[in-house]
């Protein structure tokens, strides 16, 4: 009964948390947008070592695809990857 109960609640938990989230996908967009020449191909909100992350990917004039994380409280940048189409 205990274990359907945690999991029960998990999301209710999980929905309130995003509601603290300071940056909003748009201002995470426009961060990203300021380090490629693309066009938004997809974003996202993850959550990822108990932290929330947006990744933002472009699709490159080069075919490239760039995938930026921004921290969804601060709007720092983490980590920005390039990989081949």
């Amino acid at each position: 009964m205990k274990l359907f109960i945690a999991i029960t609640l998990m999301p209710i938990i999980l929905f309130a948390s995003i509601k603290n989230v300071k940056i909003k996908m748009s201002e995470a967009i426009l961060i990203a947008q300021s380090k490629s020449a693309g066009r938004l191909a997809e974003s996202s909100l993850e959550l990822e070592n108990k932290f929330f992350i947006y990744n933002i990917t472009f699709l490159e004039p080069d075919r490239k695809i760039l995938e930026i994380k921004i921290d969804a409280n601060t709007g720092n940048i983490l980590d920005i990857a390039t990989k081949n189409e």
